[in-house]
C-alpha cells in the first residue's frame, strides 16, 4: 500500500506499506513500512528535481535478504515531462541510500518512463535497481491505466530480472487525484 500527499507546491509526504508473502516457503516471507518527506528543489516548465528523506523498518523494503530493523533513507531525483502531438510523455530517475541500525544498507535506482496518448490510456515502465551487503535485485514493471474522473485504475506485471531469485507479481493500482 502506499500514498503520497502534496502539502505544499514543494514538500510532499509519502507513506508505504509492503508485505512479501512467498507461496512455497514462509522463510522468506517479511513486511515492512516507510515515512517519507520530499522537497522540490528546482522546477522548471518541463523538468523537475527534488531530494527526498525518511524513516523505514522491516525486510519487505529492503528486498531479498532485506534488512528488519529501523532505519533512516535519503535519496534525489529528477523528472521530465511534456505534451507531444502523440501525447503526454514523463521520465524520472531517483537515486536512493538506505541504512538501517544494524549497519545492513541498501542502496536504489527508480527509472520510469511513461506515456498517455490523447485517448487517455497510460502506460508506464518502471524499473528498480537495488544492491545491498551481498544481494543484488532488478525488477521491471509494465503498467496499464485509465484515468475516470478522480479515481485511475491501473494493471500491470512485475517481474524479478536480476537472475537472483524468482519473482513475479500482478500489480493492481488504483489513484486517488483531486
Amino acid at each position: 500500500m502506499y500514498g503520497e500527499w502534496g502539502v505544499s507546491t514543494e514538500w510532499t509526504v509519502s507513506a508505504k506499506y509492503e508485505r512479501v508473502d512467498f507461496e512455497t516457503s514462509n522463510v522468506f516471507d517479511s513486511d515492512g513500512w516507510r515515512l517519507t518527506g520530499r522537497r522540490q528543489l528546482w522546477s522548471g516548465q518541463t523538468w523537475v528535481s527534488s531530494v527526498e528523506f525518511g524513516v523505514l523498518e522491516g525486510a519487505a523494503l529492503g528486498g531479498f535478504r532485506g534488512c528488519e530493523d529501523s532505519g533512516l533513507e535519503v535519496g534525489a531525483g529528477a523528472g521530465w515531462s511534456d505534451t507531444t502531438r502523440l501525447g503526454d510523455v514523463y521520465i524520472g530517475g531517483m537515486v536512493s541510500h538506505r541504512a538501517h541500525e544494524s549497519g545492513c544498507y541498501h542502496d536504489r535506482f527508480e527509472g520510469v518512463i511513461g506515456y498517455t496518448p490523447p485517448e487517455g490510456l497510460t502506460w508506464t515502465v518502471q524499473l528498480w535497481s537495488e544492491r545491498g551487503e551481498d544481494d543484488r535485485s532488478d525488477k521491471i514493471e509494465i503498467m496499464m491505466s485509465k484515468r475516470f474522473d478522480r479515481f485511475e485504475p491501473g494493471i500491470g506485471y512485475r517481474k524479478e530480472v536480476s537472475g537472483e531469485f524468482e519473482e513475479s507479481a500482478l500489480v493492481v493500482s488504483i489513484a486517488f487525484r483531486p
